[in-house]
């Protein structure tokens, strides 16, 4: 049976020192997924930190499965909830301040290169939405406050 995107985001994986270190050769993409392999974020989590692609971050998963050098540990399914309206209401607002009308565009287009429309984002991709958005905001004033207001607001849904 296939695994789900959703089953995959909530999959923790920790490191393990099984693998043959031969085997693992250059590949920076597989370096920077095994190091982020902290038995704590998701799969989801990690693809949002490293920048990568759920799909490209279970892609190297398996080949570090394969290789012996992480194990699968638990599952995180709260992830997976939605952000509330509160949180859309007010990142709408803050990105409206900063570019104007566009800010629609912007958050639709940011949400779906992340795999998501903007009304069902997991919380696990608050970190690179915001991101994703502040680096869209030309003016330096601008960005600082909508990424002041957004990080405030992101540690109170992490």
């Amino acid at each position: 049976m296939p695994i789900s995107k959703e089953d995959v985001a909530v999959m923790v994986f920790r490191r393990v020192a099984i693998g043959d270190p031969a085997k693992f050769g250059n590949d920076r993409r597989l370096l920077d997924v095994l190091r982020s392999m902290d038995g704590k974020h998701t799969l989801g989590e990690v693809s949002a930190i490293l920048g990568l692609s759920l799909n490209e971050t279970a892609t190297a998963t398996a080949q570090l499965r394969k290789l012996q050098f992480i194990e699968l540990c638990g599952t995180r399914p709260e992830v997976l909830t939605p952000l509330d309206s509160q949180f859309l209401d007010t990142l709408n607002s803050e990105m409206a301040l900063a570019v104007g009308p566009f800010s629609v565009v912007l958050i639709e287009d940011t949400a779906s290169d992340l795999g998501y429309n903007p009304n069902n984002l997991p919380r696990y991709c608050i970190r690179p939405l915001i991101d994703n958005l502040a680096s869209a905001i030309e003016n330096p004033e601008k960005r600082t406050r909508f990424l002041d207001a957004m990080n405030k607001l992101a540690e109170q849904h992490s």
